[in-house]
């Protein structure tokens, strides 16, 4: 998809400006305390895809699954289909995916009029928050690791300023990610277990 880039900062004074506008509205502390944990999650996954950050992108995967998403919601956020997702939902990740894209900049048109319309001026701020932390932590991670979300056929050699710890670092989020996975794997057949035990159902098998 060709809004999936591994963008990084273009100059000093880019990463300098990045970095400032990080603190802007909201705190961290009370962003992350109002906004639902999952809805959270896909925003900044929504990012980090947009932004090709594998680091990031592997990072809130785990979160992501602790705070009750699936693997399904999670490839959802590369595609972005509309049909996904409910219509507000949907609004404010396309808003994400169009912000990153612009490096940053307030997204136009329909789509973000209507994105304008769903959410009150309080949330707008707490989702542009999340935007303007994940742009930092992804542009940082793409120029020290270029650790990509969504690798090419051919794997490309890492190029970010610190190379020589891509592979260890990815290696080690991957062993991180595959364990998450089964865990949350585990929880959902346990979960499933304990209905269809309550609800006397019987399963059918292959």
């Amino acid at each position: 998809m060709k809004d999936i880039q591994m963008r990084t900062f273009e100059t000093v004074g880019d990463a300098a400006m990045t970095a400032a506008n990080m603190f802007k509205g909201p705190t961290f502390a009370g962003t992350f305390l109002k906004m639902d944990p999952r809805f959270r999650e896909k925003i900044i996954l929504c990012v980090s895809i947009t932004n090709n950050c594998g680091v990031c992108g592997k990072v809130h995967t785990l979160v992501g699954l602790q705070a009750g998403l699936s693997e399904d919601d999670i490839q959802k956020l590369v595609t972005l289909y509309k049909k996904d997702y409910p219509k507000k939902e949907w609004l404010a990740l396309r808003w994400a995916r169009d912000w990153a894209v612009l490096r940053g900049e307030t997204p136009t048109g329909k789509n973000a009029q209507a994105f304008e319309k769903a959410y009150a001026p309080e949330e707008r701020d707490y989702i542009q928050k999340i935007c303007r932390m994940m742009k930092m932590a992804n542009y940082t991670s793409n120029y020290l690791f270029a650790v990509p979300y969504l690798e090419k056929e051919t794997p490309e050699p890492r190029k970010g300023a610190l190379s020589c710890l891509s592979g260890p670092v990815e290696g080690l989020l991957t062993n991180a990610v595959m364990t998450a996975r089964c865990k949350a794997a585990q929880a959902a057949e346990a979960a499933s277990d304990a209905c269809a035990g309550f609800f006397s159902l019987n399963r059918c098998t292959a």
